[in-house]
C-alpha cells in the first residue's frame, strides 16, 4: 500500500470524481487505524489512532493517512470536493441505514438532501475527532458513545453550514415525530437570509411631472428631491438631491440627457443624466420669485422659465446666461411653451392673458384675451399654428397664431389643469379619421383635444362642434373622483396614449383599445402609510395566502386611504383599485377559492367589513355591526366559512360567509353568528387556529385571550406582557400561539396550560407584526424600529435581521406555507418584496470556498516554486494581508540583497489598486514590532521603484503615511537604543579581555597583560603575548552593525602594568621613564599630523595637549605608586602553568619600559578619539 500526501490524495480524488461523473462509481472508505507494522517492516507508531482513507473506482486505488494536526484542513478540503460533486452522488440502499435514508428523503431542500447523502462521511470525521483523544477516553465511551458525541458535534459552528443545517433538521424531525412516533409531512428547510427583490418606494409627492421625448423616463417632484423613474416598471433610476426646498418645475432636454429643475430656493439647475450618479452641470439664479413652469426648445439650446415675479426669461443652456427677459404679465406666469418652428415663446398666467413673445425682436408679438380666470394649460398643434388654451373658467379657446385670431370657444364644464392636442390620425375613440392642422392658414379638419381637471376623468372633444366625443366609464369616473382630480396631462410620444397625474400621486397611462381609453399601466407615486397587505394567487395554480403552494401573482395593499390597491407581484404595477370604504382601511385578509379565484376581506375606520371577489374586483359582502373602527380581520383557515373581526369597540364578532354569491349584482349583508365583549381595551389583533377550533385575540389591555368556537367561550387568558399586544399568530404544527407586544418582546405560549414557553428579545421598539414560517420552527417579526427579525423557536435566538424601511413596519405578508417570498410595508410608504436566498447564499459560499481553496493551493505552489510575482498577485487578489506578509518574509529570508531585489520587482509590477492596498497593509504591519521589518522593507522597495507622482496619485496616501509615522519613529528609537547598548557591550567585553577586535596587536597584548597581571617572569609574559588567541566577532558584528575602532586598554589594566614595572625597577628609572613618556606624548601628535603649524592658535593647542598629557601621566603615576605599595604588602600570586617552570633567575623579571609606555599612549589616544567623536 502506497500512502499519498493529503494534498496529493485530494487532487487525485478530485480527478477520480471528474472521470466518473457521467458513468461509473467511486467508493470512499474510512477506518480508524493504528498502522501496526508488519513483521520486519518499518514502525509507523507515530500514526497511531489516525484515519486511513481509501478511494477507488475499480481500476485505481488511492490511500492516505489523516493525522490529528491535519484533520481540520483535510475535512474542509474534502467537504469542498463533496460539494462540487453533489449532483453525481448516490447513496447505496442499506437495510441497517433505513431510518437515516428516511430522514434524508423527508428533507425537501436540495442542499439538505446533499448533506444527507454525505452524512456518513461527515459523521465519521466527527467521530474521528473524538477518537483522537487518548485510548482511555476512547475505551471509556466505546463505539456507541463516540457516535453520539460525534453527532452532537454537528451543532458546533466549526462544521459550518452542513452542521448547522443538519442540527436544525434533526431538531425539526424530533418535533415532528413527538406525536405518536409517526413522521409528519415533508419538512421545510430553515431560512437563513432574505434579499430585497423589488422595492416600491415613494417617488412622487405632487407637483410637476415631465415625460421624456422618447417616453422612456419620467421626472417626478418628490418633496425637495427629483426622482427619475423608468416609465415601464416604475423603478427609481436616479435620485437628484435637493436643496431643502420643494421642487416647483421640471424640464427634459429633447435627447433626455439633461434635466432642468427649479425649486422655491430660486435655484435653477441643469443635471446630466448620462452615466451612473447624476451631476449638476450648472446653476442659474435670475428670478426674484419661484419658477412656476419651464420649457426646453426643440434644439436643446434654449430654456424658457416663467416665474411668480411676473417675468418670462430665456436662458442659453450651454453658456448659462440669460438671453431674454420679458415683462408684461400682471400675475404669476403659470405656463410657458416654445413654438416648434419659429423663435417664439408663448406664456400664460393667472391674469387670464396669453402672450406671444418674439425672440428675434425681443418684444411681445400678441396678447390673446379670451379667458376670465387663470390659464392653466397650453398646447400646440404639430405645425405650431393652432394654439389651445384652457383655464379654471371651464373654457377651452382655440387660436390661430398666424393672424392671432380666435377660432373657437369650447365649454368643458370643469376647471382644467391639463390639455393635450390630439394629432391627426390618432386612434382615440370618437375621433374622425384625421384631425387638426392647418394648411395655408385655413382649417383643414376639425381640431380635437383631450382635457383633464377637477373631476378626475379624461374627456375627448371636437372644437368645431364643441361636443364631448368620449368620456371614461362610470366605474373609472368613480375611482378617478376618489383620486381627487387630474393635475397633469401629457400626450405620449407618437400619439400612443395619454399620461395623467392625479392628486393622490398616481401616474396613469391611458391607451386606446377596442373603442375605449383604458388604463394600461398605473404607477403609485406615494402610498402614504401602508397599514396592511396580503399575497394573492389569481388564475391558475394552487396558491394563495390561505393555502396551497403556488407562486403569488398579486399583492393587496391597504394604505392610509379608503382604497385598496392590487399590485402585480412581479412588476409592482398597480392593476386594480378597490373603492368602497368611506374611511381608512386598517386590516386585510385573503382566502384562496377553488377555480383560481380569491376572496379578500377588508376592515377600516368606517366600522364596516367588506368582502371582495377577485379578480373581478367586486364587493360581494358587507358587514355592519361594529360601533367603532374595525382594526383586525381573519378568515377561517379551512374553507373560509366565517370571518372574525375585532375593533376599537372591544367586541369580537364572527360573521357567516357560507351564503355569499360571487356573481351577485349587489353586495350581500353578512350575518353575525357570535359576538362577545372580549377585552377591556381596543382589540388590535385576531387569529384563527389552523383547525378552526379556537380564536385568539390580542388587546391593548396587555392580555391575549383564547376563545372556543362556535360560541366564543373563553378558554385561556395569557398574561405576561407589559404593554399592549399588537399581533397574534398560531403555530401551524404545535398547540402554541405567539404574541407581539409594545414591550419590544415576542412570546410563545402553550395552549395546553397557558404558560410562556419562549421569550424573544431583540427589537428596539414595539413589535407590530409576526408570523410563523419553516413549518413552525421559525418566527418572523416586524417592529416600530423599522427592522424585520427572523427567530429560531428552538434556540430562542435571532437568526438574522433585515433592514429596508425608515419608519414603523405595519404590514407583513408571507407567501403561503413555504414563505419563499414575503412582503413588508410601513409608515415610510415603501413596499419591499423579499425572496429567500438561503440556498443561493450557500451555493455562493461553497463556490467562494472552492475558489479560495484553489487560490490557497496556487499560492502555496507559487511560494514553493519561488514565483514571487504570482504569489503576490494571488495575495492581492485574495485581499489577505497575512498571505502577502508571508510572501515578503520568505523573500527576506533569502538574504538582504536578494530579498531587496525580489521586493523591488514586486513593487514595480503592482497596479494602482494593488499599490494602495500594499501601503495600507504596510501600515497595519508597521503597528506590530514583530512585522515592522517586513513593513519597512516593503515600503523601502515601493519608495525606490515608484515615482513621486505615482505615489501622490494614490488615494488616501496622506492618511496611510500619518498612520505609519509614529510607529516608525518608535521602531527606530528602539533600534537606536539597541545600537547604543552594543557600544557598552563592546567596551565591557574589551575591558574584561575576553574578546578583542581582530587585527589589533596592541589591544590583544594589553588584554593578555591584564590576564597575566601577576609577575611570572619575562619569558612567561612574552610567551603569553605571542600565544595565538582565538578570533572572536564583536557584539556589534553579531547584531549586523559595522565594527567599532579597537578599544584602548582600560585604565585599570594600565595601572596594573605600571605597578609591575614599578615593583621591579628603581625609583630613578621609573621617574626617568615617566619623563620620557611625557616627551613622547608631546611629540607624537606632531609626528602623526594632528598638530600642524598655523599662524594662530598653534602654541595654545600644543600647550593644551601637553598639559592634558601631563595630567594623565601624573594620574597614571599616582595609580602606579598606589598599586606598587599594595603589591609590596601582599605576596604575588602566580597562576599554575602547565609549561615547565623557568629557571630561577637571580634578578626579578622586569617589564620593559617600552611596553608600559605603549599601553599608556594607547589609552591616551583612545580617549582623544572618543572626545573627537
Amino acid at each position: 500500500m502506497v500512502l499519498l500526501e493529503n494534498a496529493k490524495f485530494l487532487t487525485e480524488l478530485h480527478k477520480l470524481y471528474e472521470g466518473n461523473k457521467t458513468q461509473g462509481s467511486v467508493w470512499v472508505t474510512m477506518k480508524r487505524t493504528n498502522m501496526k507494522p508488519r513483521k520486519g517492516k518499518k514502525d509507523y507508531s507515530e500514526h497511531a489512532y489516525h484515519c486511513l482513507v481509501r478511494a477507488t473506482d475499480g481500476t485505481r486505488k488511492l490511500s492516505t493517512v489523516v493525522q490529528a494536526r491535519e484533520l481540520a484542513r483535510f475535512q474542509e478540503s474534502y467537504t469542498t470536493i463533496m460539494r462540487g460533486h453533489m449532483d453525481s452522488l448516490k447513496k447505496r440502499d442499506r437495510t441497517r441505514h433505513a431510518p437515516r435514508l428516511e430522514l434524508a428523503e423527508a428533507v425537501e431542500s436540495p442542499l439538505a438532501v446533499a448533506v444527507g447523502l454525505c452524512f456518513e462521511h461527515l459523521l465519521y470525521f466527527a467521530n474521528l475527532w473524538e477518537r483522537m483523544a487518548p485510548r482511555e477516553q476512547a475505551n471509556r465511551y466505546g463505539n456507541r458513545g463516540c457516535a453520539q458525541r460525534g453527532a452532537s458535534r454537528f451543532a458546533s459552528p466549526s462544521l459550518g453550514t452542513f452542521g448547522r443545517l443538519q442540527a436544525a433538521q434533526q431538531s425539526a424531525w424530533h418535533l415532528r415525530i413527538g406525536r405518536g412516533g409517526k413522521p409528519g409531512p415533508a419538512m421545510a428547510a430553515a431560512k437563513q437570509n432574505y434579499r430585497v427583490r423589488q422595492r416600491l418606494e415613494v417617488f412622487y409627492t405632487g407637483g410637476s411631472v415631465r415625460l421624456s421625448a422618447d417616453g422612456r423616463l419620467l421626472a417626478c417632484a418628490c418633496a425637495d428631491e427629483v426622482k427619475v423613474v423608468d416609465a415601464a416598471s416604475g423603478t427609481v433610476v436616479q435620485t437628484l438631491p435637493g436643496d431643502s426646498e420643494p421642487v416647483t418645475a421640471l424640464g427634459f432636454s429633447p435627447n433626455a440627457h439633461l434635466l432642468f429643475t427649479a425649486s422655491r430656493s430660486l435655484q435653477l439647475r441643469c443635471w446630466s443624466l448620462d452615466g451612473g450618479a447624476p451631476a449638476a452641470l450648472r446653476s442659474y439664479k435670475g428670478h426674484k420669485a419661484p419658477v412656476a413652469d419651464m420649457a426646453v426648445h426643440a434644439s436643446g439650446g434654449l430654456l424658457a422659465t416663467g416665474s411668480a415675479d411676473r417675468t418670462v426669461r430665456v436662458w442659453d443652456v450651454d453658456g448659462g446666461f440669460c438671453t431674454h427677459s420679458f415683462t408684461g404679465h400682471s400675475g404669476v406666469v403659470l405656463r410657458v411653451l416654445f413654438h416648434p418652428k419659429e423663435l417664439m415663446v408663448i406664456s400664460a398666467g393667472d391674469d387670464a392673458e396669453v402672450r406671444v413673445w418674439d425672440l428675434v425682436t425681443k418684444s411681445c408679438a400678441a396678447v390673446l384675451k379670451g379667458h376670465f380666470s387663470a390659464v392653466t394649460a397650453l398646447s400646440l398643434s404639430p405645425d405650431g399654428w393652432t394654439l389651445l388654451c384652457g383655464g379654471r373658467d371651464s373654457v377651452v379657446t382655440v387660436w390661430n397664431l398666424s393672424n392671432h385670431s380666435k377660432l373657437a370657444t369650447v365649454p368643458v364644464y370643469e376647471a382644467l389643469e391639463g390639455l393635450a392636442y390630439l394629432p391627426p390620425g390618432a386612434p382615440f375613440p370618437g375621433l374622425p379619421a384625421s384631425s387638426g392642422g392647418r394648411q395655408g392658414g385655413k382649417a383643414a379638419t376639425p381640431v380635437c383635444f383631450a382635457t383633464g381637471g377637477e373631476r378626475g376623468v379624461v374627456q375627448l372633444w371636437r372644437a368645431d362642434t364643441g361636443k364631448c366625443v368620449y368620456e371614461q366609464p362610470a366605474a373609472a369616473a368613480a375611482a378617478a373622483s376618489a383620486a381627487g382630480g387630474i393635475v397633469e396631462l401629457e400626450l405620449l410620444p407618437g400619439g400612443a396614449g395619454l399620461l395623467t397625474a392625479t392628486q393622490d400621486c398616481r401616474l396613469l397611462m391611458h391607451a386606446p383599445a377596442g373603442g375605449d381609453l383604458a388604463v394600461t399601466r398605473q404607477l403609485i407615486g406615494n402610498n402614504d402609510e401602508v397599514t396592511d397587505m396580503r399575497f394573492l394567487t389569481l388564475g391558475g395554480g394552487d396558491g394563495g395566502d390561505g393555502g396551497g403552494d403556488g407562486a403569488p401573482t398579486h399583492l393587496a395593499v391597504s394604505t392610509n386611504s379608503d382604497q385598496i390597491r392590487l399590485f402585480d407581484a412581479r412588476t409592482l404595477s398597480c392593476t386594480a383599485t378597490l373603492a368602497g370604504h368611506t374611511d381608512t382601511v386598517l386590516a386585510l385578509d385573503a382566502l384562496r377559492l377553488p377555480g383560481g379565484a380569491a376572496l379578500l376581506a377588508s376592515a377600516g375606520k368606517d366600522a364596516s367589513l367588506r368582502l371582495w371577489s377577485l379578480p373581478a374586483a367586486r364587493c360581494v359582502g358587507v358587514g355592519a355591526g361594529h360601533v367603532s373602527a374595525v382594526s383586525c380581520v381573519a378568515f377561517a383557515r379551512r374553507g373560509g366559512n366565517f370571518v372574525a373581526t375585532g375593533g376599537a369597540d372591544k367586541l369580537l364578532k364572527v360573521w357567516d360567509t357560507a351564503a355569499l354569491a360571487m356573481d351577485a349584482a349587489a353586495p350581500a349583508k353578512l350575518r353575525v353568528t357570535a359576538a362577545v365583549a372580549a377585552h377591556d381595551k381596543d382589540i388590535n389583533a385576531v387569529a384563527v387556529a389552523p383547525n378552526d377550533s379556537v380564536i385568539c385575540t390580542g388587546s391593548q389591555d396587555r392580555t391575549a385571550k383564547v376563545w372556543q368556537l362556535p360560541d366564543l367561550v373563553l378558554s385561556l387568558t395569557l398574561k405576561g406582557h407589559k404593554r399592549g399586544i399588537w399581533a397574534v399568530a398560531f403555530s401551524p404544527v404545535d398547540k402554541a400561539v405567539a404574541t407581539a407586544s409594545g414591550d419590544k418582546t415576542v412570546r410563545l405560549w402553550s395552549l395546553a396550560d397557558g404558560s410562556c414557553l419562549r421569550t424573544f428579545e431583540g427589537h428596539l421598539s414595539s413589535v407590530l407584526r409576526l408570523d410563523f414560517l419553516s413549518a413552525g420552527t421559525q418566527i418572523l417579526s416586524a417592529g416600530a424600529d423599522g427592522l424585520l427579525k427572523l427567530w429560531s423557536v428552538r434556540l430562542s435566538e435571532c437568526v438574522n435581521t433585515f433592514d429596508a424601511h425608515e419608519d414603523k413596519v405595519w404590514a407583513l405578508a408571507l407567501d403561503g406555507r413555504n414563505a419563499d417570498v414575503l412582503a413588508s410595508g410601513g409608515g415610510d410608504g415603501a413596499v419591499a418584496i423579499w425572496e429567500d436566498c438561503t440556498s443561493a447564499d450557500a451555493d455562493e459560499a461553497a463556490a467562494a470556498t472552492a475558489v479560495a481553496v484553489l487560490k490557497e493551493q496556487d499560492l502555496a505552489n507559487a511560494l514553493q516554486m519561488e514565483d514571487w510575482e504570482r504569489a503576490a498577485a494571488l495575495a492581492f487578489e485574495m485581499r489577505h494581508p497575512g498571505r502577502l506578509l508571508r510572501v515578503v518574509r520568505q523573500a527576506l529570508e533569502r538574504g538582504q540583497q536578494e530579498g531587496g531585489r525580489i521586493l523591488s520587482r514586486l513593487a514595480g509590477g503592482m497596479s494602482a489598486d494593488d499599490l494602495r492596498q500594499c501601503l495600507e497593509y504596510c501600515r497595519e504591519w508597521n503597528s506590530n514590532a514583530k512585522n515592522c521589518h517586513a513593513a519597512q522593507a516593503m515600503l523601502q522597495a515601493v519608495l525606490r521603484q515608484r515615482r513621486p507622482q505615482e505615489l501622490l496619485s494614490v488615494p488616501g496616501l496622506g492618511g496611510v503615511l500619518e498612520g505609519m509615522l509614529p510607529y516608525t519613529q518608535r521602531h527606530f528609537a528602539r533600534a537606536d537604543r539597541l545600537l547604543r547598548s552594543t557600544f557598552l557591550c563592546d567596551y565591557i567585553v574589551g575591558a574584561m579581555g575576553s574578546m578583542a577586535p581582530a587585527g589589533d596587536d596592541a589591544g590583544v597584548g594589553g588584554a593578555q597583560l591584564v590576564a597575566g597581571a601577576a609577575p611570572a617572569g619575562t619569558h612567561q609574559l612574552e610567551a603569553q603575548q605571542q600565544a595565538p588567541e582565538p578570533r572572536r566577532r564583536p557584539a556589534r558584528a553579531l547584531l549586523g552593525a559595522a565594527p567599532l575602532p579597537a578599544p584602548a586598554a582600560a585604565p585599570a589594566a594600565a595601572a596594573a602594568a605600571l605597578a609591575v614595572a614599578a615593583a621591579q625597577q628603581p625609583e630613578q628609572q621609573q621617574q626617568q621613564q615617566s619623563e620620557e613618556e611625557r616627551e613622547e606624548d608631546v611629540a607624537e601628535p606632531a609626528a602623526n599630523g594632528h598638530s600642524q603649524a598655523q599662524p594662530n592658535g598653534t602654541a595654545d593647542d600644543a600647550s593644551g595637549d601637553s598639559s592634558s598629557d601631563e595630567e594623565d601621566g601624573r594620574g597614571m603615576a599616582a595609580a602606579a605608586a598606589a598599586a606598587a605599595a599594595a603589591a609590596k604588602k601582599r605576596p604575588a600570586r602566580v597562576p599554575a602553568a602547565k609549561t615547565p617552570a623557568a629557571k630561577p633567575s637571580s634578578s626579578k623579571a622586569k617589564v620593559p619600559p617600552a611596553t608600559a609606555g605603549k599601553a599608556v599612549r594607547q589609552q591616551a589616544a583612545a580617549k582623544k578619539r572618543r572626545l573627537s567623536a
